[in-house]
């Protein structure tokens, strides 16, 4: 959570706010041209993937230390809480409007945490073999789960074992699709607007 700190206190962001203050406060005095003025009172944009890196970074470090040091599941858990706050207060308050990046950064920040057991059973397995002279089997077999875990593809594999159980998973509830009509709804009436007035013109 430090680089949003950092983010936050950062000197240059602050002397932009004391030319942004200074300009509006005497207008007549300024000499900046409407370009260098828009590049002033403009953000910077959310770099949403650093963000991610950063997160990920934190996650697979605790997980390898956690089998040593077990109290770095509480700090990773209040450093994830407070990197929280901190992206969501530089994502609406001082950043531009971020661009359209889609569902594809998220699901692959998902998959990536598929790692993390992995992680987790190779540094139990390394400090195992660093403290003590032998290593206990249910080290090994951990390891093996962790891989299996990646390599299967566990989501097939439930969504068959769920149609085999439930039967079709065609069905969903009215409350589920109640949004759905909403929205047909809503774009029926506007395209109707639409045409309406073209109509009319």
């Amino acid at each position: 959570f430090t680089s949003n700190v950092s983010a936050i206190l950062d000197p240059s962001y602050l002397y932009r706010l004391y030319s942004r203050r200074k300009l509006i406060q005497n207008p007549q005095e300024s000499t900046l041209t409407q370009s260098e003025a828009n590049k002033l009172f403009e953000d910077e944009p959310f770099d949403i993937a650093k963000h991610y890196a950063e997160k990920l970074k934190f996650i697979f470090f605790a997980a390898f230390y956690i089998p040593v040091l077990p109290l770095g599941s509480i700090c990773l858990i209040l450093s994830l809480i407070i990197s929280y706050w901190g992206d969501k207060y530089i994502l609406l308050r001082r950043s531009a409007w971020p661009p359209h990046i889609g569902k594809h950064l998220s699901n692959a920040m998902i998959r990536n945490l598929e790692y993390v057991p992995l992680i987790m059973a190779l540094g139990n397995l390394a400090f195992q073999a660093a403290l003590f002279p032998q290593i206990p089997f249910v080290d090994w077999i951990s390891v093996c789960l962790g891989i299996l875990n990646i390599v299967l593809p566990w989501s097939q594999i439930l969504q068959r074992c769920c149609c085999s159980i439930g039967g079709s998973n065609d069905k969903i509830s009215y409350r589920l699709a109640k949004g759905y009509f909403i929205t047909v709804k809503t774009v029926a009436k506007k395209t109707t607007n639409v045409c309406d007035r073209i109509t009319n013109w």
